[in-house]
């Protein structure tokens, strides 16, 4: 999440951002709804009865993580490919 508020953070003076939301899925509402406050998000319910995730760019806010390692996407994406290979090796796929 810091990661995309540094992003949009980046592009605001190049594309016009007047709101950013999202709708709140059911499951797990109570630590969503923790994680995107504590980023500057608002929660609401909208016409439907579904609760939507919204934040004007100027609202987010950096959060410090402390104990949490960043982990980068190439990583991940390595560490899927190597699982790959090896379950086509070990099974014949």
């Amino acid at each position: 999440m810091n990661r995309f508020i540094e992003f949009v953070r980046l592009i605001r003076g190049i594309v016009k951002i007047q709101k950013i939301y999202g709708e709140l899925l059911p499951d797990g509402e109570a630590e969503a709804r923790k994680l995107f406050t504590r980023f500057g998000f608002e929660i609401k319910e909208n016409e439907s009865g579904r609760k939507q995730v919204f934040a004007k760019p100027e609202w987010l806010k950096i959060v410090p993580l402390k104990g949490i390692e960043e982990i980068e996407i190439k990583k991940i994406v390595e560490d899927w490919v190597c699982l790959k290979r090896v379950q086509k090796f070990r099974y014949g796929l």
